[in-house]
């Protein structure tokens, strides 16, 4: 199919089928579900059925893996029937089966990875970027027993990584529902002796903060302090966290979607001797090497340059 009679077919609207879609050349796919921008609710209609353009592009990334996929009043991958009015389960199943993810009889998910086999309740894309992406993959000097700080756990992803490694982690999380899926994969992965979970927020004066709550976990990946948020919680400074450790911690990862302009003026950032950090930005990543951190590594996100991980150590 040409690419103009497929941009036409899809902005549309009009009823498309799948063989004609997986047939076609994998760039011309993405483009032309990309420029789904000109129809309004970025739509496209396959057997009768209205999928969002996302859904319909990582569908034909599962056709391309192998599974198999059905489209009759509803999509059926491998088996397992997809919540067509969930849009964020839906993005959650799909994360879990392009990934290598299988499915258990409790609904649990397991896969195997370069610390060992992992389980999770839901696979959120940050549960794909910690094991699959592996954005967190640095070496350092420090030992086995260590403590790790962990700013912005979300769903415990992370910190499962350090644990699964023998570090002790102090996981630092704010949102309610992105902590309380955090204790349940801490439970699966039985690393809750070497997590110590707390519900919490960073904060340079110890204030409590305020912060807003997502029914869709994938949401609180971009979670942040919010003075308009309906939740509050706990503010602790890196003095206050470094007590939750015994003054242990020699480790900081800083993932909190806009702290780390209040981090960088911490005067105990200087106590940690490598810190892990999201895209920095100039002005982050300047204070620190003026502080005297080097830029050791940055692994790079495959599709999202603003979600890299940065590695900066003391020389």
């Amino acid at each position: 199919m040409g690419t103009n009679k497929l941009l036409k077919l899809l902005k549309a609207g009009r009823l498309i089928t799948l063989s004609k879609l997986t047939k076609s050349p994998g760039v011309l796919l993405k483009y032309a579900l990309l420029s789904l921008s000109g129809n309004r609710e970025g739509v496209v209609t396959i057997n009768n059925v209205k999928l969002p353009a996302w859904v319909v592009s990582r569908l034909i990334d599962a056709v391309n893996k192998g599974y198999s996929v059905s489209i009759n009043n509803g999509v059926v991958v491998d088996g397992i029937e997809l919540p067509l009015h969930d849009s964020c389960e839906l993005g959650m199943v799909l994360n879990a089966l392009l990934n290598d993810f299988k499915r258990l009889s409790n609904g649990n998910w397991i896969t195997n990875t370069t610390v060992g086999t992992v389980v999770f309740r839901h696979v959120t894309f940050s549960v794909v970027e910690v094991f699959k992406f592996r954005l967190y993959d640095f070496d350092t000097p420090h030992k086995t027993g260590d403590w790790i700080i962990d700013i912005g756990a979300n769903v415990g992803d992370s910190a499962i990584w350090f644990a699964k490694q023998g570090f002790r982690v102090l996981a630092v999380e704010p949102v309610p529902s992105a902590y309380e899926e955090m204790l349940r994969n801490l439970m699966l992965n039985d690393v809750v002796d070497k997590v110590k979970a707390i519900h919490a927020a960073y904060n340079s004066s110890n204030r409590e903060v305020r912060v807003n709550d997502y029914d869709c976990l994938e949401s609180t990946v971009t979670a942040h302090v919010d003075n308009n948020g309906v939740v509050n919680v706990r503010g602790f400074d890196l003095r206050t966290l470094l007590e939750f450790t015994d003054w242990g911690a020699k480790v900081l990862k800083v993932d909190c979607e806009g702290c780390e302009g209040e981090i960088i003026n911490d005067p105990f950032l200087l106590w940690f001797s490598n810190i892990f950090i999201e895209a920095p930005g100039k002005h982050v990543h300047n204070a620190l090497v003026n502080m005297g951190y080097r830029l050791v590594k940055v692994n790079k996100h495959p599709s999202n340059p603003l979600a890299s991980i940065h590695h900066y150590a003391k020389p």
